[in-house]
């Protein structure tokens, strides 16, 4: 039954990366638009978004596994990447629904769901990843 749950988290990581890539693009974009620090600034959240994304996709592998590091590693990506979008965008109301909850439920579904395959993995199978 674990192999399900950390499948269904994998993919919601992978779901969350491709999300980010078009931020990414998205943000590159405005930065285009912009000269001088505003634009420099775009550009670096605009890589750091990609790189967040990249990261959650290559490492969803791992998690249809149940792997405890991928776990770990797309935890702490996928937070660095959508806890400044809630501090900075989401609460202050400069996001509009839908946007402001699709990467945050995915993200917070992804970790619950590989959280849980973790924790019913069986110790046997810990040796298998």
């Amino acid at each position: 039954m674990y192999r399900y749950w950390a499948r269904i988290g994998a993919l919601l990581f992978f779901l969350w990366g491709l999300l980010h890539l078009g931020a990414a693009l998205s943000v590159f974009s405005l930065g285009s638009e912009q000269s001088g620090i505003v634009q420099g600034r775009l550009y670096q959240d605009a890589s750091f978004l990609f790189f967040f994304a990249i990261l959650a996709m290559i490492t969803a592998y791992w998690n249809a596994k149940a792997s405890k590091s991928a776990l770990w590693i797309n935890a702490i990506g996928t937070s660095a990447g959508d806890l400044p979008f809630l501090f900075f965008l989401v609460l202050p109301g400069l996001v509009p629904p839908p946007a402001n909850f699709l990467g945050p439920l995915l993200w917070v579904s992804a970790i619950a769901l590989s959280v849980t395959a973790y924790l019913l993995k069986p110790k046997s199978a810990a040796l298998e990843t």
